[in-house]
């Protein structure tokens, strides 16, 4: 007598939380000497004025913004004297790239798109994974009795002796184009005397925070089946030397990951529950698969096994009840989330580990009729972010 435990399989089930379905089927050394030279240098320095800002914005992809505005930079000296507002290179992002000696550009408004508006490309950083992106940030200069120019335009301007303001800003396109994840950035501006534009008598720090969520997002990922449906073997064998050699057992086991789609989830609900819960009189602790076509009610039908979850939240294996769902608190701590990169889902996320371990114990086969086993377990996961 012989049977055959078939692969599991997946479906989701649609709705406001995730249902998950998992189905089963039976020397050199080098010294290196570093001269020193003592230079003397005489510079002629002028006295350097610092304004800091900082702003924020947050919101789900599934409501992107059609757009964005902050300002307004109020600068220290009048266009008259001092009308180049540039970035520190024209190239390197890490504090904003834009030109940095004056030009001239043409006549734009408050009101108009922004991406009619000067372009500045900062470089943004992912808070906890460290990944890098650089944005499209607008910006203009205005002042009263002023024509809105960008912000390194040194055209002149007949009520110049007013202080001329930064308003900087993000477009929806850009907005939408931001990966999951807080992102922050430093952007760094000039006021520079636009016949010397090596004169900075001004710098103004801008620090921009980014968060970006996907609650549409939200998973159960399996890191071993990123394209396909999880497939998992119970691994029965025999045991040998036992009081009957017809004894068999099996552990097995499932990598599975949990993403809250960014949302920084507080706590998380997890249940798992297969079609053996109602019958009567079974171990709650107990899951089961069947015989192909056969009635499920007979015991030599059925296999039983046990389940457990690793809990992220203390590194020990929780016991897991049929049907019965518990809840993990502190899910959002990031030194136990790690890194993957999710199908469909841009960049790098952060997930919550929660690897599955299926423990058949000891059965004797000889009382099992012969066919292909198969089962169903459904893994049901919401979060909570209060």
């Amino acid at each position: 007598m012989s049977f055959k435990l078939k692969w599991w399989e997946v479906n989701v089930l649609r709705g406001n939380t995730k249902h998950y379905s998992l189905f089963l089927e039976c020397g050199r050394v080098v010294k290196i000497i570093n001269l020193i030279f003592l230079v003397l240098f005489f510079l002629f320095s002028y006295k350097v004025e610092a304004s800091q800002y900082v702003a924020s914005i947050k919101y789900d992809l599934s409501a992107v913004p059609q757009k964005w505005q902050e300002g307004d930079f109020i600068t220290r000296y009048p266009v008259s004297q001092y009308r180049l507002i540039s970035c520190n290179s024209t190239s390197d992002t890490e504090n904003g790239a834009c030109p940095v000696e004056g030009v001239y550009g043409p006549r734009i408004s408050r009101s108009s798109p922004l991406s009619t508006w000067g372009q500045i490309k900062l470089a943004m950083h992912e808070k906890n994974t460290h990944q890098n992106i650089v944005v499209n940030i607008a910006a203009l200069r205005w002042s009263l009795g002023c024509v809105d120019r960008y912000p390194w335009d040194i055209a002149e301007c007949q009520l110049s002796q007013y202080d001329p303001a930064i308003k900087v800003g993000l477009d929806g396109e850009t907005l939408k184009n931001i990966p999951v994840g807080i992102w922050e950035g430093n952007l760094v501006l000039n006021q520079r005397d636009y016949k010397f534009p090596s004169n900075i008598v001004e710098k103004i720090y801008w620090k921009l925070t980014v968060e970006v969520t996907d609650s549409s997002k939200q998973m159960i990922y399996f890191p071993a089946f990123p394209t396909s449906d999880p497939h998992v073997d119970l691994n029965l064998t025999y045991r040998p030397g036992s009081r009957s050699n017809d004894s068999v057992s099996g552990t097995a086991s499932l990598d599975m990951c949990l993403y809250d789609g960014g949302t920084s989830a507080k706590m998380v609900q997890l249940q798992f529950l297969d079609d053996s819960r109602s019958l009567i009189g079974k171990d709650p602790e107990l899951f089961s698969v069947y015989r192909d076509g056969a009635d499920k009610n007979k015991i030599d039908n059925t296999i039983n096994y046990k389940l457990q979850v690793l809990n992220p939240t203390t590194g020990v294996l929780d016991q897991v009840s049929n049907g019965k769902a518990f809840v993990w608190k502190g899910a959002n701590a990031r030194n136990i989330q790690r890194n993957v990169v999710l199908p469909g889902i841009p960049g790098v996320s952060l997930c919550l580990p929660a690897p599955l371990k299926f423990i058949t114990p000891v059965f004797d086969y000889s009382g099992k009729n012969a066919g292909h086993y198969t089962g169903v377990l459904k893994v049901i996961y919401s979060i909570s972010t209060h």
